[in-house]
């Protein structure tokens, strides 16, 4: 069996798929395999493509229907005893999938999970301060765990740093949701991973790489009040569905990730989003979470967004999110 299948999802790539595709190719574990979905690119991404000549390399062409559904491709066809998602603007270090493969295999991980370190066109390097962990954690409560660690981001809402246990996301019937009806469909998959996992791996060596240029930040930060109406569409989804001993916690994790959102919209058309403070259920998911292990800094923020003024509230999210 082949140890990581790597897939990595491409739209209109021909400007960095091949530095990604060769990051892969280097890496010191070889008994992997690539597959490339392109997901209906129009420029030369499948010129650049052509020009590997390896063995290893597989490539899908779909009709674009966006990053989430070309994951779900590149699943069905994976052999690999561990799933790596790549993004097709990144990179990943040499070692990334020899050492992650490894501690999942000794520790029988259904996930394991490295730093990030984010690299402007500068040279400017950030490390995800959140991400840095090393420890085998047994999850033997669901709820504890998602208050401890997936709610303050040290276990990260990315895939992009994990390696899933195949097996373990094929049996429970895990994919990733319809970019076209959710934002974050990383988020997503992660949340429904939390449903089943017992065993994940830390790593806190930042072995993947998020290259980020001026496009994707303008792209990551557009519409955000429509990013914020299907980030909630997303969070009712998932705590309607969720087992009832995890719902509050998610609730929690909802009201985190939503006040991030609302702090983006701050000093724009901020309609949507006062909407979302006033709003009965929002107001529920911030009771909820205060009954959650809350760091001090966040139990003060909910609170804040519960009794303050709309517009000190607004400003109180803006600062969460500028952090």
């Amino acid at each position: 069996m082949v140890c990581v299948s790597v897939i990595v999802p491409v739209y209109n790539g021909e400007k960095t798929i091949g530095r990604c595709i060769e990051s892969i190719l280097n890496q010191t574990l070889t008994d992997i395999e690539i597959i490339v979905v392109n997901d209906g690119s129009v420029d030369g991404t499948l010129d650049v493509l052509r020009v590997f000549d390896d063995d290893r390399i597989t490539v899908l062409s779909e009709q674009n229907a966006g990053q989430g559904a070309a994951r779900n491709v590149g699943m069905k066809l994976a052999k690999g005893k561990y799933l790596s998602f790549v993004d097709a603007d990144d990179i990943i270090a040499p070692e990334m999938l020899e050492k992650m493969y490894n501690a999942g295999k000794e520790n029988n991980a259904d996930i394991v999970q490295c730093g990030l370190r984010n690299i402007y066109p500068d040279g400017r390097e950030y490390i995800q301060k959140e991400c840095i962990l090393d420890a085998v954690l047994e999850v033997k409560d669901r709820a504890d765990y998602i208050d401890r660690y997936f709610t303050p981001c040290i276990h990260s809402r990315a895939i992009a740093n994990k390696i899933f246990r195949r097996d373990f996301i094929a049996d429970n019937n895990i994919e990733f949701g319809d970019n076209k009806r959710f934002f974050a469909e990383d988020l997503i998959f992660n949340m429904d991973t939390l449903k089943y996992m017992k065993r994940i791996c830390f790593i806190s060596e930042p072995y993947y790489n998020y290259m980020r240029t001026p496009e994707s930040h303008s792209q990551s930060h557009k519409n955000d009040l429509e990013k914020l109406t299907k980030m909630n569409d997303l969070f009712r989804l998932e705590i309607s569905s969720a087992p009832e001993d995890i719902k509050d916690a998610f609730k929690y994790t909802a009201s985190i990730v939503s006040v991030y959102n609302i702090g983006a919209c701050e000093g724009s058309d901020i309609g949507a989003a006062r909407d979302l403070l006033k709003s009965k259920e929002f107001r529920g998911w911030l009771k909820a979470a205060l009954k959650r292990k809350c760091t001090l800094k966040y139990r003060l923020l909910l609170t804040g967004m519960l009794l303050a003024p709309t517009g000190i509230a607004m400003k109180a999210a803006k600062l969460l999110y500028s952090r």
